[in-house]
């Protein structure tokens, strides 16, 4: 009450020493814990002078066995070995039993969910801020609250009509509060060891030894007492090799930096230029770095080395950022850059995805390649904007790679001529012409086995497997991926290697494959290929790589019947390409997403996005993705009764004289045979898959065709004969089982309980049955929550009714 605290205020102003105000302090405590239960909070002891850190010390002892929780709060990064807290934690600990709790530094978890629960941002900016705070906060709550309250207060986090928008981060300044924690610590050191700290600062996070001491026109003994110092302070910190230091944060350095004068500053950084190019074999980066911050033309040449440094590196990001600084600075300095460095931007934006600008930079380069007749640097032009052009348009593609062949054999270049044959060949495979296609692969491994480049047999090797793939042989084409990944993994080529472990995801059953014999890949090792994939794409910056190695991955899963994480790949897949505007993945992706729902029976959301799919593959005239589309589109045209619309879709495409040379074209006139079948003609659709057996690579009684026995047993169950029937159901079944093909599975037995039901064995039905369920409950526990029902209902719908 009011009044007993002003009584005890009384007493207290009568108190003469110390220990008498503490045991006071501790009686007054007493009497409010017999009360009630007391928490006591000490914030900040950092702060704290001696007396109080006693006052903290004689409570801890005194109120341990009353119902006083206290709870000291202070900042680890403030409390040096000379602070006073430093000695009273351990007594705390010893004298009290006072418990220890270390708060971590947030993690990227914790980033996250900190800027979620404050802003609502679009996906890019979310990940902008997350990496801001991660490089500037580095896991300080304290650091992070006060970056983003700066944000905020500066404008670059702002609410625009509801939602928050984030502008630019590289000219956001210390927070002030900040500012002054990070002075009081510089305040304790002495003017010459805050001059050197001022240097260190415009030499970087990172502090060489030798560096340092040379701008700073000091000894190394010198330097090693003033870090010694410093690191007291909890500034610095010495590296493991003890060969340098670093700022124990970055705001520190960036603290220290901005109070610099300019002038002082452009000095500094010329000087740390001078000194890091003296030193054996120097990082073109920082070199760059200090050189462009001083003003100094050899900036543009080192930023150039930089680039060649970042594309050795697979850093696409860094190679693009530097070759614009080199040609802002080329262009402020009345100079040109070399046509390779446009060339090596050229192929950087196309590596992330960046359409127009590698366009941009490639026509440059061809244009002043042909200028200067220099006929090699012509050639990467041209095989650059092919490769480039795949990404939406397969006819610029080709007409891009003619040239570039044609350039490549009139320079008398065999390796050059080699990677020609090969991207051409990719080329014709792409627009169903494998045959063109595979004799200009295996031209172009003749000319590299001869000139015994690894690199070319590697690609080579890679684009066989992928034609062979498209060809339908998929055991050809997996002895093909095995020897490309040894050597694309011995030559350390990454983006080679990501394209292989994609292709290996597919090497097993998935919806492309259904109609070709099935190389024996397992699941497991066709997921973690494809996980390789994914994370080399992601390392190099390459976002159609990425892309690419989502779509495998949701077809190897939505085949297995794994269809909630397939439909997450498949979607990861579509953004992606729709980042970077890339149609033939989206129409990949599309075709994907929509076979998935097709295997949950989902037929209006499968429809839809195979339409989609084919408003990618059309403009991008890419007829493999083209025909395999439509055979998809048909198949669930056909499922939901259209068969009018199935026809007409079939007839745009496909035609007597349509052959049966590819994978897309064989999976045309499967989708034919179920159209006649649908028409009641098993006999015309028996003749049919007679005719796709004899073209299909390597099938064979002992090796068939999932889709095409699975039709023939429909065929020839119409007719009434049974027994065939189930031969040939039977002869799928231990390949959709090894396959771990459970879609295939369940329909397998499904099919073979009616026949037993026509044939009326009841039992052996009854276990048919039975075993499909067994497969589909399996898979509705793998389905999405919001299409689980109607997949239930759906194929509930499909068995008979009970005898």
């Amino acid at each position: 009450s009011a009044t007993a605290f002003a009584s005890t205020a009384d007493e207290l102003a009568r108190i003469g020493s110390q220990e008498a105000l503490f045991a006071a302090a501790a009686d007054f405590l007493r009497a409010i814990a017999a009360q009630r239960p007391l928490l006591l909070v000490l914030d900040d002891l950092q702060w704290a002078d001696q007396a109080s850190l006693d006052s903290c010390r004689m409570l801890a002892r005194q109120l341990g066995n009353q119902r006083i929780l206290l709870v000291a709060t202070y900042r680890s990064d403030e409390v040096t070995r000379r602070h006073p807290l430093a000695t009273l934690l351990p007594l705390l600990v010893r004298e009290a039993g006072a418990e220890r709790l270390d708060v971590q530094p947030l993690q990227e978890a914790g980033n996250r969910a900190l800027i979620q629960s404050r802003y609502e941002l679009a996906d890019i900016d979310q990940g902008r801020l997350e990496r801001y705070l991660e490089a500037h906060a580095e896991g300080n709550p304290l650091y992070a609250g006060e970056l983003l309250r700066t944000l905020e207060d500066e404008g670059v986090l702002a609410r625009q009509a509801g939602s928050w928008t984030l502008g630019d981060l590289e000219q956001v300044r210390v927070p002030a509060l900040l500012r002054q924690v990070i002075e009081r610590r510089v305040a304790r050191l002495d003017e010459e060891s805050q001059r050197l700290l001022a240097v260190a600062a415009v030499i970087g996070q990172v502090v060489p030894l030798g560096v340092w001491a040379t701008v700073g026109e000091v000894d190394e003994d010198t330097l090693l007492g003033m870090a010694e110092r410093a690191e007291e302070a909890n500034l610095l910190r010495g590296l493991p090799a003890g060969d340098g230091v670093r700022f124990s944060h970055a705001l520190i350095r960036e603290a220290l930096y901005d109070g610099i004068p300019s002038l002082r500053r452009r000095r500094l950084h010329l000087r740390v230029g001078e000194a890091l190019i003296a030193t054996a074999n120097p990082a073109p980066d920082m070199v760059a770095y200090h050189l462009e911050r001083a003003g100094d033309p050899r900036a543009v040449d080192w930023l150039i080395r930089a680039g060649e440094r970042a594309r050795d590196l697979y850093a696409p990001d860094a190679v693009i950022a530097h070759l614009i600084s080199a040609e802002r600075l080329a262009k402020q300095r009345a100079r040109s850059v070399p046509v390779t460095a446009y060339l090596m931007r050229g192929q950087a934006q196309r590596l992330v995805g960046n359409f127009e600008p590698a366009r941009e930079d490639l026509e440059t380069v061809l244009t002043l390649a042909r200028q200067a007749g220099d006929g090699r640097v012509e050639w990467q032009a041209l095989n650059e904007l092919g490769m480039l052009w795949m990404a939406r348009d397969y006819a610029r593609t080709g007409e891009y790679l003619q040239q570039a062949l044609a350039l490549a054999r009139s320079l008398d270049a065999p390796d050059l001529t080699g990677h020609s044959l090969s991207r051409v060949g990719n080329w014709y495979v792409n627009v169903e012409r494998p045959l063109e296609g595979l004799q200009h692969h295996r031209e172009a491994l003749a000319i590299f086995e001869q000139l015994d480049d690894r690199t070319g047999i590697a690609a080579s090797l890679d684009l066989l497997a992928l034609a062979s793939f498209l060809s339908g042989d998929l055991i050809q084409g997996n002895g093909y991926l095995r020897r490309a990944v040894e050597l694309f993994r011995a030559s350390g080529d990454r983006e080679g290697l990501a394209s292989c472990l994609a292709q290996i995801t597919m090497q097993g059953v998935n919806y492309l494959t259904d109609s070709a014999v099935i190389a024996q890949v397992t699941m497991a090792e066709r997921l973690r290929a494809g996980e390789e994939a994914f994370a080399i794409a992601h390392a190099i910056s390459w976002r159609a790589g990425e892309s690419y190695a989502l779509c495998t991955r949701a077809c190897c899963l939505g085949a297995g019947g794994a269809s909630g994480a397939a439909l997450d790949a498949a979607r990861r897949s579509i953004e992606i390409a729709e980042e970077i505007d890339h149609s033939q993945w989206l129409s990949a992706a599309h075709s994907a997403t929509g076979a998935i729902y097709f295997d949950l029976l989902a037929l209006s959301q499968a429809q839809q996005h195979l339409e989609q799919a084919f408003s990618f593959a059309r403009p991008n005239a890419s007829t493999a993705w083209i025909h395999l589309g439509s055979s998809f589109l048909a198949s669930v045209l056909l499922a939901g009764g259209d068969r009018a619309r199935a026809e007409a879709v079939l007839a745009a495409v496909l035609n007597p004289e349509t052959p049966m040379q590819t994978l897309a074209q064989r999976r045309l006139w499967a989708a034919r045979v179920e159209l006649v079948l649908a028409h009641g003609d098993p006999e015309a659709a028996l003749g049919l898959l007679d005719r796709l057996v004899a073209a299909t690579p390597n099938a064979s009684p002992k090796q068939p065709v999932l889709r095409y026995e699975f039709s023939r047993a429909q065929a020839l169950a119409a007719l009434g004969q049974y027994e065939a029937a189930q031969a040939a159901l039977l002869a799928i079944q231990g390949v959709a089982q090894a396959l771990e093909a459970r879609p295939w599975s369940w329909r397998i037995h499904l099919e073979r309980g009616k026949l037993c039901a026509q044939q009326e064995r009841q039992e052996q039905a009854v276990a048919e049955f039975a075993a499909a369920r067994a497969i589909i409950d399996e898979l509705a526990a793998e389905t999405p929550d919001d299409l689980r029902p109607a997949f239930l209902d759906q194929t509930a719908r499909l068995f008979p009714a009970a005898p």
